[in-house]
């Protein structure tokens, strides 16, 4: 046999080292025998062909005897199908084929492994339904990440294409993926026209096309269709469970589907009441709709988190939310990422978050926002190496988004990693110039470089194109103290007291801007009512270097036990 390749295999949410001889899914190692990696992995590389019990025992058993490989392939083999979650009744991966061998099922060897569904186009003369074709497009691909085995491009990065004069076939190049999926939308009286295509890049080769003429109440079942079509002419086969998932609809109410578009419209825009009145409407019309409920988690989780509204404002609604969806459809990705979130940033529970996490990307390992959740959860926990390992593989999903490049960045900076964190800060703001956050990034990690006047002007631009959120503000206090900057600080303080009259978001600023001046009993005392608060950025108080002046203090020690965090080594 020869020596086993150096790349790892992945299929579905698994991944098979062949030269370690290790089974992962996601961020978490399966104990399984080293022979049954073996085998798992000669499997792998026949999939979709019948690999005899003879091939195997030739290549994997030539020095055991005859009885000894029947009892071993047999416990090996039950070893496999207990680590990937399946029985010989109902394969996902191994069917067995009786008194013969084997067959990998994940796919029947597909020629592309990578897509990019592009921004479909409205066709039609009324700019006021974009939504729809936006939306159209954003579900397909939302369907198609589902499809075990491949990657499919993000939302963020192929809308970078949209209303752009590009050659399908160059943009395929440039993303480094196997296929496109193009297409037009038109909705004239009562009917929609959907017409659609699947191109090869390589070869530029037609794979499939179709055009789809129905009621526009049929609306829902085309985005089913279409993502069937796809996964079938790339070759790869479904079991029962994945082709109902694939297909998936979510509503039979055509107006609580648009409803839910034109949320999903103004949350891509962080637009989040208007899009929270839209998610509300879809349940209006229709109370079932799983998607709808996860589409306002999303809301108010991220109001929660950008310090929008309080945190017992926010984050309650975004876990009922999430547990709604879930209840009506256990299977919405979207609504596991949520819970997840909720739970890492409010409940401050980081084994919940996790599992929650991981159930996401069990359910769409193209997930890249579950990605980089799972991610926070590992860097709260100090798990940096495979914090950053997380993002990025979400940026790998993403790799035109400002925002998981920015993600990036935030997790080599709580790792201490401070030069990489600049670096990956500057090259989102290449993506784009504007987005505050990787302003303010790059900010906080230049003040940790000693680089205050740069830092400054960072994040001078963050708190102004953020509003001067909390947050912004207190980082720009600390750079300002870090600089000797007293008089700046102090104005801040005032500002910050004054927003935590109104609403309860300030508490952690102040302590941060308090600690910048050296009131180290102001900070503490802020910092405690940052807990009474539930501030979500609290979950990150071992590793924000922030708040290394409090540490050693008996009053942050409590804190940090009022919050939960796992006692430190000493």
């Amino acid at each position: 046999m020869p020596p086993p390749s150096s790349a790892k295999l992945r299929f579905g949410p698994y991944e098979l080292d062949p030269l370690a001889l290790e089974l992962r899914k996601l961020d978490r190692r399966i104990r399984i025998r080293p022979q049954a990696c073996k085998i798992l992995a000669f499997l792998i590389s026949r999939r979709g062909e019948v690999v005899t019990r003879e091939e195997l025992r030739r290549h994997l058993w030539s020095d055991e005897t005859f009885v000894d490989f029947e009892h071993s392939l047999n416990f090996c083999i039950r070893q496999i199908r207990s680590a990937l979650g399946e029985s010989a009744d109902a394969p996902n991966y191994i069917e067995t084929l009786p008194r013969v061998g084997y067959r990998f099922l994940a796919s029947s060897k597909p020629t592309v492994h990578s897509i990019a569904v592009l921004p479909f186009l409205n066709s039609g003369s009324e700019p006021d339904i974009e939504y729809l074709s936006d939306g159209i497009t954003e579900n397909i691909i939302r369907q198609v990440a589902l499809i075990p085995g491949i990657q499919v491009m993000a939302r963020s990065t192929v809308f970078r294409f949209k209303k752009k004069d590009s050659n399908p076939l160059e943009v395929g190049r440039k993303l480094g993926v196997g296929a496109v999926v193009t297409g037009t939308v038109v909705e004239r009286h009562g009917q929609v026209d959907v017409a659609v295509e699947l191109v090869e890049v390589e070869t530029g080769a037609q794979l499939w096309g179709a055009r789809y003429q129905r009621p526009s109440d049929e609306m829902v079942l085309i985005q089913g269709e279409i993502p069937t079509e796809i996964s079938k002419k790339l070759h790869f086969s479904l079991n029962r469970v994945e082709q109902k998932r694939v297909a998936g609809t979510w509503t039979d109410n055509a107006e609580a589907y648009r409803s839910y578009l034109r949320g999903r419209h103004f949350w891509n825009k962080r637009q989040f009441e208007p899009a929270v009145q839209q998610f509300r409407l879809a349940l209006d019309q229709d109370p079932l709709f799983a998607l709808a409920y996860a589409g306002l988690a999303d809301c108010f989780g991220s109001m929660g988190f950008y310090g929008y509204l309080p945190p017992s404002d926010s984050w309650p609604k975004a876990k009922a939310a999430a547990l709604k969806g879930l209840e009506i459809d256990a299977e919405v990705s979207e609504a596991h990422a949520s819970l997840g979130f909720t739970k890492l940033f409010y409940d401050w529970d980081l084994i919940g978050s996790r599992e929650s996490c991981r159930h996401a990307l069990e359910l769409s390992p193209n997930n890249h926002i579950a990605y980089q959740y799972l991610s926070c959860c590992l860097i709260a926990a100090r798990e940096h190496a495979g914090a950053i390992e997380l993002m990025e593989r979400a940026r790998e999903i993403d790799p035109l988004s400002a925002w998981s490049q920015t993600a990036v960045a935030f997790a080599y900076y709580f790792s201490g990693h401070f030069v990489r964190s600049v670096e990956e800060s500057r090259k989102a703001l290449e993506l784009d110039p504007g987005l505050p956050e990787a302003h303010r990034w790059l900010g906080i990690s230049l003040v940790q470089l000693g680089l205050y006047e740069e830092a400054i002007a960072e994040l001078r631009i963050a708190a102004t194109s953020l509003g001067e959120t909390p947050a912004a503000l207190g980082s720009l206090s600390r750079a300002y103290g870090r600089a000797g900057m007293t008089s700046e600080v102090e104005e801040i303080i005032q500002q910050l007291r004054g927003i935590a009259t109104r609403k309860k978001v300030a508490a952690a600023s102040l302590a941060v801007a308090y600690s910048s001046v050296g009131k180290q009993d102001e900070a503490l005392d802020w910092l405690s009512r940052a807990v009474d608060n539930r501030s979500s950025w609290l979950i990150m108080l071992d590793v924000e270097p922030w708040w290394d002046p409090l540490r050693g203090d008996p009053r942050f020690e409590q804190i940090r036990v009022r919050i939960g965090l796992p006692k430190l080594a000493t």
